[in-house]
């Protein structure tokens, strides 16, 4: 059986998470009434060397054969900073 992630960052190969950063355009749903959530999980893409948001998404997406990847929409803007992946 495999697993099903969202198409971006978090799924790719090249990703490594570092930590967690308050992110305005956070997409994370909250499960608890009236918990609105901030932050998003960041990483190191190793294939470009840059800070990514794990929602992100780039034409360098590489997913492990066991993951089934699901097309989602990709974030309006990338890391501050950063300039876009794609």
């Amino acid at each position: 059986m495999n697993i099903s992630m969202p198409k971006a960052c978090i799924s790719c190969t090249h990703y490594e998470p570092t930590g967690w950063e308050e992110d305005e355009l956070c997409l994370y749903e909250s499960h608890q009434l009236g918990d609105i959530p901030t932050r998003t999980q960041i990483g190191k893409c190793n294939k470009h060397h840059k800070q990514a948001f794990c929602t992100e998404i780039c034409a360098g997406f590489e997913n492990d054969p066991l993951i089934d990847v699901v097309e989602v929409r990709n974030r309006p803007a990338s890391v501050p900073h950063q300039e876009v992946l794609i």
